[in-house]
């Protein structure tokens, strides 16, 4: 199961389903630093009620409580070291709902919907960081807990309070998730071209590195390095270079496979990876891609297929150093040509 999705990097979606540690990064430090943030408004909330609310004494005794619990939950949070159990990510929400839901069983029948607008904030919090089946069941989970903390305190309208809850929650979240899909979509595209960007295509082959000695899966890289570009650019214009990076990019989407990535690696270059492809496939492919710029534009390429215990690095830097020499032999042809 998918536990969380991270956006903007899809090293975190895909790396996140199978490991059940991972390594913080600035998107894991985000959660953290959110988390914290919500279990503060917990506490403030909880202290708020304390000083400016008659509670009886029982009722102090539970915000005291509750207040000490946020103060712990952020304190751990944010001491969080170098790594982190991914299942912590998914129980410390059910905890943040168990919070709020005592924080509504000792409001008093005019206070608890302040307490109740934090079962809105978890959801958009479960909505941005966890996958969409996951968030829709902790908003669900914190309905129960919703409905049987008005039912302690006597709310007649308890039934109209959760659904109400239950609606904010999910529109809320839902919109949360579909702003955050169009983000990472934005984040890991090239606006010219419309294929993923360096960053991006980076992140997938680190992951496919980092797995393959596992799953056994050969995969290769190609990068490809269009030929006298610069000449398009000073006779034609910079229109006309924009017009063949789309024809190029257009090219490499009709010729890979399901599966399979092209990026524009930046200006006139650009690269494949090829999933489960080996040697073999790799140059089939790139005979494909021949084809289809024929008579459009020359171009140079260095394949690359992945062969234990190859690093991340070594598998570009022995592309990029194949991808060198046909460069160096196409422009010995034209020298000789000319």
């Amino acid at each position: 199961m998918m536990w969380t999705r991270i956006t903007g990097d899809e090293l975190w979606i895909r790396a996140l389903q199978r490991e059940r540690r991972a390594d913080l990064d600035e998107s894991c430090r985000e959660m953290i630093r959110v988390s914290a943030v919500c279990y503060l408004g917990v506490s403030y909330s909880a202290l708020a009620g304390l000083a400016l609310s008659a509670w009886p004494m029982p009722a102090r005794l539970f915000a005291i409580a509750l207040v000490l619990s946020a103060l712990l939950m952020t304190s751990l949070l944010r001491s969080a070291d170098r790594q982190i159990p991914v299942w912590v990510l998914v129980l410390q929400s059910v905890f943040a709902l168990l919070l709020v839901s005592i924080g509504v069983a000792i409001s008093t029948l005019g206070s608890y919907a302040s307490v109740a607008i934090f079962y809105v904030v978890i959801a958009v919090y479960c909505f941005h960081f966890f996958t969409v089946p996951i968030a829709v069941a902790i908003v669900l989970l914190g309905a129960a807990g919703y409905a049987l903390a008005l039912l302690h305190i006597g709310v007649e309208s308890w039934l109209a309070a959760v659904a109400i809850m239950v609606g904010s929650g999910l529109t809320a979240g839902i919109m949360t998730n579909l702003l955050v899909q169009r983000i990472g979509r934005l984040a890991a595209e090239d606006a010219l071209t419309g294929l993923t960007n360096r960053r991006a295509w980076e992140a997938l082959l680190r992951h496919e590195v980092l797995n393959a000695p596992r799953n056994l899966n050969p995969f290769s890289i190609v990068l490809l390095d269009l030929d006298n570009f610069k000449r398009i650019n000073d006779s034609h214009g910079h229109i006309a270079g924009d017009h063949m990076l789309q024809q190029v990019a257009g090219a490499l989407q009709r010729v890979t496979r399901k599966g399979d990535v092209a990026a524009r690696w930046g200006g006139d270059e650009f690269a494949l990876l090829l999933l489960k492809c080996g040697d073999a496939e790799a140059t089939h492919i790139v005979g494909r891609i021949t084809e289809q710029l024929d008579g459009v534009i020359d171009f140079s390429v260095g394949i690359e297929t992945w062969r234990p215990p190859q690093t991340m690095q070594d598998v570009l830097e022995a592309a990029d150093a194949k991808l060198y020499t046909m460069k160096q032999q196409h422009q010995c042809e034209s020298v000789d040509t000319n």
